[in-house]
C-alpha cells in the first residue's frame, strides 16, 4: 500500500552522455508520449473540470493527449482546445489508460485487457462493496486527491496501489485581491443540487444566515447554484440567488464580490468552491474534514465544529460524513461581520495556502505518479 507524499516534489531528469566523433551528430526529439484519458467533457461538473484541466495541462507539458469522452455536454461553451483532443477510438497500441470517473458504474469505463489507472474521489468514509470489487478486479492503481480518501479506500478493502495527487486551480485566474472596504458584509455559498443534493447544505446556509442576522441590513448572502437546482426557501431581500452559468473567468470574478465563503457541506472529495474562494483571498467557514483538510486550517480559515453522522440520501449506507454545527457556523459568520480586519487577515493566509495547489502542480505530480507506476517515460518532464 503506497501513499504518494503531498510534500514530495522530486524532479526526474533524463541524464545522457556526451558523444564525440568526427562526423556531425543529428539529434531528433523523441516522439511525444501519448496519454489516453477517459472521462466526461463538460464545463460545469467537478469531473468535467478535472478532465479539462488535466488534459490541457498534460498537453502543455509536452504529452500527446487522446481524450475519449464518456459524455459530452454542449449546454455550456467548451474550450475549443479541449475539443481538439477528443477522439472516438482508442489507440490499439496504448497499453494503459487514465480514467477519471466516480467510483460508480466502473465496468462501463474500466476495460479488461488493459491497464486502467482510476483517478477518482468520494464523499463518505466507505465505498459501496460493488465499487471495491470492480476496482480490485479492473484497476492497476487508484489516484485520489486527498489522504482521507486514500485511507478510507484502503479501510474499505481496496487492495491496488493508492496514490494522492491534490487538485489545483488556474493561477492565471485565481489570484488574491482584497475585499472591497465598507458595507455591506457579503457572504457567499455555492453548489449544485444535482451533484451533491443535501450533502452541499445550501439550504442550511440560508437558515443560519437568517438566524444569525435577523434584522441587520448591512449584510448579504449570495448563492451561486444552477438553473436545474430546485431551491425553494423563504424569501429575504438580502439573499441573492444566481442560477446563471458562469464560465471560469466569470466564476473567479464572482468570488471578488464576497467577504467570506460559507460552506455547510457534509463532505467533499476536494472542495473546488472552497479552494477557489481561498485562492481569491476570501476566508472560508466550513468543517475542516475530508478533502477540505488538505488546504484548510484554523490559521487560514474558520473551521467549525462538526459531528460524524451516518450519510443520508444518495450516500445512505456507505459510511459517515461530517454534520457542521449550525451554532458554530453562526458564531463564525458573526465574527467575520464584527471583525472584518481579522477576516481579511485570514483571507491573506488562505490565498497563500490555496496558491500552493495549481493545475500545474497537479499535472506534475500526476506525471510523477504515472512514472513511478512504470506507465510513463521520464524524458518528457
Amino acid at each position: 500500500f503506497f501513499f504518494s507524499s503531498r510534500s514530495r516534489h522530486t524532479r526526474f531528469r533524463n541524464v545522457t552522455g556526451v558523444q564525440t566523433c568526427a562526423l556531425p551528430i543529428f539529434y531528433t526529439e523523441p516522439p511525444r508520449e501519448e496519454v489516453t484519458i477517459i472521462g466526461p467533457v463538460d464545463a460545469f461538473t467537478g469531473y468535467g473540470q478535472l478532465v479539462g484541466n488535466v488534459a490541457l495541462g498534460l498537453v502543455n507539458m509536452g504529452f500527446e493527449v487522446r481524450l475519449i469522452p464518456t459524455s459530452i455536454d454542449h449546454r455550456h461553451p467548451l474550450n475549443p482546445d479541449l475539443l481538439k483532443l477528443v477522439r472516438q477510438e482508442f489507440n490499439p497500441a496504448s497499453r494503459w489508460r487514465l480514467v477519471m470517473h466516480p467510483p460508480e458504474s466502473l465496468p462501463a469505463v474500466l476495460h479488461e485487457g488493459v491497464k486502467n489507472v482510476l483517478f477518482t474521489m468520494w464523499e463518505t468514509s466507505r465505498l459501496r462493496p460493488g465499487a471495491v470489487e470492480h476496482i480490485n478486479r479492473l484497476a492497476t492503481g487508484v489516484i485520489v486527491p486527498n489522504v482521507w480518501n486514500a485511507s478510507c479506500f484502503e479501510a474499505t478493502g481496496v487492495q491496488v496501489p493508492l496514490h494522492v495527487v491534490p487538485l489545483g486551480v488556474n493561477p492565471e485566474l485565481y489570484t488574491p485581491q482584497p475585499s472591497a472596504p465598507g458595507t455591506p458584509c457579503v457572504f457567499g455559498a455555492a453548489g449544485r443540487f444535482a451533484h451533491g443534493g443535501s450533502r452541499k447544505g445550501l439550504a442550511e446556509v440560508v437558515d443560519v444566515f437568517l438566524e444569525t442576522f435577523p434584522t441587520e441590513q448591512d449584510v448579504r448572502l449570495h448563492l451561486k447554484c444552477f438553473d436545474d437546482c430546485a431551491f425553494e426557501h423563504r424569501l429575504d431581500p438580502r439573499v441573492k440567488v444566481l442560477r446563471t452559468f458562469l464560465d471560469e473567468r466569470q466564476m473567479a470574478d464572482w468570488y471578488l464580490g464576497l467577504h467570506a465563503f460559507v460552506s455547510m457541506s457534509r463532505a467533499e472529495g476536494w472542495g473546488l468552491h472552497q479552494h477557489q474562494a481561498m485562492s481569491r483571498g476570501r476566508p472560508v467557514v466550513a468543517a475542516c474534514f475530508g478533502g477540505l483538510a488538505e488546504f484548510m486550517s484554523a490559521e487560514n480559515s474558520y473551521c467549525v465544529d462538526y459531528a460524524l453522522r451516518p450519510a443520508t440520501g444518495y450516500y445512505e449506507g456507505v459510511g459517515r460524513w461530517a454534520e457542521p454545527d449550525p451554532n458554530s457556523v453562526s458564531a463564525a459568520m458573526r465574527a467575520i461581520y464584527e471583525n472584518p480586519r481579522e477576516a481579511q487577515s485570514k483571507g491573506t493566509l488562505a490565498a497563500t495556502r490555496a496558491g500552493q495547489f495549481t493545475i500545474q502542480t497537479t499535472c506534475q505530480r500526476l506525471a510523477q505518479v504515472l512514472f513511478q507506476m512504470g506507465l510513463m517515460n521520464s524524458f518528457n518532464w
